[in-house]
């Protein structure tokens, strides 16, 4: 399953994706929760909501007091063998937006193998980086709090809504940059972040 990146960074039609997961290493965690938002001309047009029953249970008392999943509330829920025809259903052919969206492709990867897209992808948070450099974090939850958005609880929908507003906003304030542009600004960003975390070590 391959992913390539979006060319450009500007687009009207998407999904936005989130994902709940029980650990940060898709080889060795699972996916508990589900959320997918759909836009077309830039409003959000309709939704995917769904807790997954991951293999392993108990869910950790650090998950749930992140998530706010619960191992009762999954126990009934679907596994994701038997929503992922579902999910690539839901999402078709379009460009698949997210907050550090690698994260969540990575468990799409590994756990929903039997099927094999091949949608672009556009993650929002490079474009937060350059777009406000002078914040010390760039997190999800810290931008929404900078701007007064929709507030992310680590629940998959939530932060769905919570990327889609951000995005409507950079993509303003970013507007009249072409992709080259936007390229150079992301490269330099992350040059100088790697130039401060090198500092700081020595």
């Amino acid at each position: 399953m391959y992913f390539p990146l979006h060319q450009g960074y500007f687009v009207d039609d998407y999904c936005v994706l989130d994902l709940e997961t029980t650990g940060l290493k898709a080889n060795s965690c699972e996916i508990i929760e589900v959320g997918i938002l759909k836009i077309r001309h830039n409003q959000p047009v309709s939704k995917m909501d769904v807790l997954i029953r991951p293999k392993k249970l108990p869910i950790s008392a650090f998950i749930t007091s992140l998530t706010g999943i619960t191992t009762e509330m999954v126990l009934n829920s679907p596994s994701i063998e038997e929503v992922s025809y579902w999910i690539w259903d839901f999402i078709g052919t379009d460009p698949i937006l997210g907050y550090n969206v690698n994260f969540d492709l990575s468990f799409l990867k590994v756990h929903t193998t039997k099927h094999t897209p091949t949608n672009s992808y556009l993650d929002v948070l490079p474009l937060a980086q350059i777009a406000h450099p002078e914040q010390k974090s760039h997190s999800l939850s810290a931008m929404t709090s900078l701007f007064h958005l929709y507030q992310n609880t680590h629940r998959a929908i939530d932060d769905c809504i919570a990327t889609y507003q951000l995005y409507s906003l950079l993509k303003d304030e970013l507007a009249g940059n072409d992709t080259d542009t936007i390229n150079q600004a992301i490269y330099d960003f992350k040059a100088r972040r790697r130039q401060q975390r090198h500092a700081s070590r020595r």
